[in-house]
């Protein structure tokens, strides 16, 4: 199974957390490499969808830092009580432009319990000049519209 299967396939049963601020507590992202919760500043907002698809569990965090123009959305398969991440799709305007982070071909190599597999995980699209060209706009309003876009779920009760 590739990244792009799991963008085309039909989801289920999505589930949508509200916003939070702060750190991302182990039961909503489970990573086991990582030292407790996933660690982010006060004026960090972030929340999750999980859904199913191909037989498998997935989940999705989104996180969202409009005071340094930061976004990501990280999409991971669930693995027993841990999660392999393999596709991070983010813009932050410190440098370059809307961009992947994902593992090309089987996503069963990427690791497990890891939020960024750098042995694994390539760089899309390679960007000749470092520097971001394009206006943050991203707001919580049009985050979860974003993720849903880029990875191809509908979400029951939002407007996306």
């Amino acid at each position: 199974m590739e990244v792009a299967d799991v963008i085309r396939a039909e989801k289920t049963e999505i589930e949508i957390s509200d916003w939070f601020s702060g750190k991302v507590p182990k039961a909503k992202f489970p990573l086991s490499k990582a030292r407790g919760a996933i660690q982010l500043g006060k004026s960090w907002r972030w929340r999750t969808v999980r859904f199913s698809a191909l037989g498998h569990k997935f989940r999705l965090l989104i996180q969202l830092n409009v005071d340094k123009s930061k976004y990501s959305a990280t999409l991971a398969i669930e693995r027993d009580a841990d999660l392999a991440v393999f596709c991070c799709h983010e813009l932050h305007v410190s440098h370059k432009n809307w961009h992947c982070h994902f593992v090309p071909g089987d996503i069963s190599k990427t690791y497990t319990g890891v939020l960024r597999d750098k042995e694994n995980m390539i760089s899309w699209p390679s960007f000749t000049i470092d520097d971001c060209t394009i206006e943050f706009t991203v707001t919580e309003q049009s985050a979860l519209s974003l993720a849903a876009a880029r990875f191809r779920f509908k979400a029951q009760g939002e407007l996306i």
